[in-house]
Formats: C-alpha cells, structure tokens, sequence
C-alpha cells in the first residue's frame, strides 16, 4: 500500500515537472521573437503620392523640377530667395497652361471622333468642361502669385488639381481607366502639390 502512494506521488511530480518545463520553451520563444531585429518584422510598404516622375518631366522637357531651383531654408525668408521661388511657381504654371491647352485639343478631337457613343461623349464633355476651368484657374494663379495674394493662389492651385481629377474619375467610373487621361492626370496632381509646398515655403 505505501509502494503504490509512493509510486502515485512520483508520477504526479513528473507530470509538474513536465509541465513547467513546458511553460519555461514557450516563454523563451516569446521572449526570442521579442526581441527580433527590427529588419526582420515584415511590415506594408507605405502608400506614396503621386508626383512629378522622371518620365512626365522628360516628356514636359520645359517644366523645372522643384529640386532644379533653391528652395527657403527653414531659417531663411529673404526677398531675394523668395522672388526665386515665384519666378519658378509662374514659369511652370506658364508651362502647365500651354501643355493643357495642347491636351485640351486633343480631348476636343476625341469628342468628335467618339460621336454617337453616349458615354464617351458624356465624359469627354465633361473633361473638356473642367479643363477649361483648369486653364482659367492656371491663369489667375499666375495674376495672383505676380501681386503676391498667395492665399488666392493656394485656392486656385487647389482647384486646378479638383478638376483634372473630376475628369478622370469620370473615364474611371463610367468607362474604365484611360491611360493618356490618368497620366496627365496624375502630372498635374504632382506638379499642384509641388506648387502647395513651395506656397507654404514663401507665405511662411
């Protein structure tokens, strides 16, 4: 009788034992992948906005690249450095004005060949409609920045962007994606942002 109760308490020992043993692998696990170098955690790349590309810009050889010209130190605010920056914001909205006029033409073209197919019609109106107030738009944004009412400027710069986009999304959602549309797109978008950032550097 007292083999067997000494036989029943060293079983339920090994059993604790076994379990504690267990209990300390799962910890070290833990505390291993813890402690993981940071090159080793998988994590999503991050979503970039769209900007001006290589390729826009080559195809565009007059527009200059915002890392072409100098941009205001965070501790500078000098007129001569801001005078700088304006001369280039209007040069490229110069530039972005004809390339949307010459686009414009070349919507204008596909309306009259797509005669008949009501969608495309219905969209290319469109597009035409907000190119139009695009240009406008480029246009008192180069009478505002030359008088120097940058608030005004933001605001058209802003609605320059809307526009091009309302076009686009129209092809997107009624006809599927146009690929001649989406870059020129996705350009304007690029060079507004860039245009909103140098705004800030100036009106700062």
């Amino acid at each position: 009788m007292a083999l067997n109760s000494q036989l029943a308490l060293l079983i339920l020992y090994i059993s604790s034992l076994t379990i504690l043993l267990s209990s300390f692998s799962t910890a070290a696990h833990e505390i291993e992948a813890a402690s993981a170098p940071v090159s080793q955690i998988s994590t999503a790349p991050a979503a970039n906005y769209p900007s001006t590309t290589e390729e826009d810009l080559a195809s565009l050889p007059l527009l200059e690249s915002s890392t072409t010209e100098p941009t205001l130190p965070a501790s500078s605010n000098s007129q001569t450095d801001v005078k700088a920056v304006v001369n280039k914001m209007e040069k490229n909205m110069m530039v972005t004005m004809q390339k949307t006029e010459d686009f414009l033409k070349v919507i204008k073209k596909r309306l009259t060949a797509t005669a008949g197919e009501s969608r495309s019609e219905e969209c290319l109106k469109t597009c035409i409609e907000v190119y139009e107030e695009a240009i406008d738009g480029l246009k008192n944004s180069i009478e505002d920045l030359s008088s120097g009412n940058y608030y005004k400027v933001n605001v058209d710069v802003s609605a320059v962007s809307t526009d091009m986009d309302t076009c686009d999304e129209c092809y997107s959602e009624m006809l599927g994606e146009d690929p001649e549309l989406r870059k020129f797109d996705k350009w304007v978008e690029g060079i507004t942002s860039e245009w909103l950032g140098d705004l800030q550097t100036v009106s700062g």
